[in-house]
């Protein structure tokens, strides 16, 4: 099988270089022969397109696409998409936030219980959610019970950039819609309402940064995720 992994990039030069060499440094299960990395520059102002072209130079595996204009997390995702070429399909935010250590660790989860989608989730390290601020955690816990009572399936972390899914799941749920960060939630409600039986969770490190760290997700994002879940969820 192939792995996509696709790395959206909005103003990330302190950390995208990093985020490649560890995927290049990954040892993924045996059932994995080769990977793509598909990154998408939502018009940085800053270095990151520069960097990564310059890596892509020496790097076949990675597919190097820019934005003219900045349209979102969402938009960024919705455009790698049409470039992938992976039986399976991961989401790698370019923060590190989210270790790429873990992604072998869903890939094996996913094979084994023959799944469609693994949603990563932080909130199954407890010792992690104590790094993360109070109000983010009430808020995800409230995203997260909400989608759980409308699409009948329990969910413990709805807007973990983490899901690993199918080539499969991919072509059933058709193209996604949302530009910003509620494409997380529409990716997992359509994942449920295609087969809950063939999604589950896995926990995630986590590894919060600030605003001031170059953080993009702000309050005013989570009604953009309140209207996804409902318009997805009781659709």
């Amino acid at each position: 099988m192939v792995l996509s992994i696709i790395i959206p990039v909005y103003n990330e030069s302190a950390y995208i270089k990093n985020v490649i060499d560890l995927l290049y440094k990954i040892k993924f299960p045996s059932c994995i022969d080769n990977f793509e990395l598909i990154i998408v520059d939502d018009a940085s102002i800053d270095k990151s397109f520069k960097i990564v072209e310059q890596i892509a130079q020496q790097k076949k595996e990675i597919k190097l696409i820019g934005h003219l204009k900045n349209t979102g997390k969402g938009s960024a995702v919705k455009t790698a998409l049409k470039a992938v070429q992976g039986d399976l399909i991961i989401v790698q935010d370019a923060d590190l936030e989210l270790s790429p250590y873990d992604i072998p660790l869903m890939i094996n989860y996913l094979v084994k219980n023959k799944l469609e989608m693994v949603n990563g989730s932080r909130f199954k390290h407890k010792f992690r959610l104590k790094e993360n601020s109070n109000l983010r955690n009430i808020a995800n816990m409230f995203f997260s019970t909400l989608t759980s009572i409308i699409i009948g399936k329990k969910i413990t972390d709805l807007t973990c950039g983490y899901k690993l899914f199918t080539k499969n799941l991919k072509e059933a749920i058709g193209e996604l819609k949302e530009n910003e960060f509620g494409i997380e939630a529409e990716l997992l409600i359509k994942a449920v309402k295609y087969n809950k039986l063939k999604v589950a969770e896995y926990p995630v490190s986590y590894s919060p940064r600030e605003i001031e760290e170059g953080k993009k997700i702000r309050a005013i994002d989570g009604f953009s995720i309140l209207r996804t879940i409902f318009k997805y969820g009781l659709k």
